[in-house]
């Protein structure tokens, strides 16, 4: 499955030097299923199929500035926790869930006369999805998913943000 969201993050720290620090936040995201949905083409009330997929999760990432935490290139590595993402289509809901996941990113923040930073980013979360909950037209079924039938997800994600 493939889906392309627009994604929110809030997060914040504290730099135990003015290279290192240790950040905590909130990521979710809200968009359509590109891949992966099979729809009848149109809902009982005539509209349109449409497939969608939302996310969050709670970031705990430990990072490394090159020059300070507010210009620069940075690395970053940690947890990813509580991730649980959620597709749609007309009267169907597929949920999975994992409880951790390893995340990696990179950026570089361009600073400003006012102290602000502009921040470039490219993030991964790697893992594995430990349960699943699906809905179909009311009826509803939940698993639990063996660890030997697990499959790597990998959530790639492009940033632009403002830092402040």
């Amino acid at each position: 499955m493939n889906a392309l969201e627009v994604s929110l993050s809030f997060r914040g720290g504290y730099y135990f030097t003015p290279h290192f620090g240790l950040l905590v936040g909130v990521d979710g995201g809200f968009g359509e299923l590109m891949k992966g949905c099979v729809t009848s083409g149109r809902s009982s009330s005539g509209d349109e199929d449409k497939c969608g997929a939302a996310s969050v999760n709670v970031p705990v990432l430990a990072q490394y500035a090159f020059d300070t935490r507010r210009s620069g290139a940075y690395l970053e590595g940690g947890v990813s926790l509580f991730n649980v993402q959620l597709f749609t289509a007309t009267k169907q809901t597929a949920v999975l869930y994992s409880t951790a996941d390893l995340a990696l990113g990179a950026g570089y923040h361009f600073r400003d006369s006012s102290g602000r930073a502009l921040e470039l980013s490219l993030h991964a979360d790697i893992g594995q999805y430990s349960s699943a909950s699906l809905n179909n037209d009311g009826k509803s079924a939940s698993v639990d998913i063996a660890s030997e039938n697990r499959a790597f997800h990998v959530a790639t994600t492009v940033g632009l943000g403002w830092q402040f």
